[in-house]
């Protein structure tokens, strides 16, 4: 690959190139120059580079494209995110009529599984009974408990943010070693 068009590549592009099935690599040298290619193993490298076990899952799933939630990336993110949701939830309900960590981990796993498929277009009511939340009515929750819909997306998007700080200082140390 071209090193001007490497440069133009984000970050999370750069991680997902010869990460992929059917992706090959006949180059020995990179074009100009002496160098060795840049391999998926030094791209596997980024990602083990990122400190925060829920942020490193969550760059697993974008590169990997994998959202089925049986995997292990998945079930770190999905925990990480109910457990925040549930953190909040304590703090801010006072009367409790239902279980509130189950309820978080419902709504985490809805607000993940939409996010990540970039599904939109649903009502509030139809996102509830696809995720089996039965606790309340869709006015209700949409009065109440939509803020933790907008937590999660602010928390997957620092982690995005997290993901591109890391891999953007792996891409520098490779190019200087």
């Amino acid at each position: 690959m071209n090193i001007a068009v490497q440069e133009r590549t984000t970050n999370l592009e750069w991680l997902g190139q010869q990460m992929r099935a059917k992706t090959t690599n006949y180059e020995t040298t990179q074009k100009g120059t002496n160098l060795n290619p840049i391999t998926w193993e030094d791209r596997c490298g980024a990602i083990a580079s990122i400190e925060d076990k829920a942020t490193k899952a969550y760059c697993e799933i974008l590169v990997w494209g994998d959202y089925r939630d049986t995997t292990m990336a998945y079930n770190t993110l999905h925990c990480y995110l109910a457990t925040a949701l549930y953190e909040a939830l304590v703090k801010d309900v006072q009367r409790v009529r239902f279980d509130l960590k189950s309820f978080a981990l419902k709504v985490a796993k809805m607000a993940l599984f939409f996010k990540l498929r970039g599904l939109q277009g649903f009502t509030v009511q139809d996102k509830l009974k696809f995720s089996g939340i039965i606790e309340m009515k869709a006015d209700t929750y949409r009065r109440h408990y939509i803020y933790l819909e907008n937590m999660v997306e602010i928390m997957l998007s620092d982690m995005q943010d997290e993901i591109d700080y890391y891999v953007d200082i792996y891409r520098k140390n490779l190019k200087k070693a």
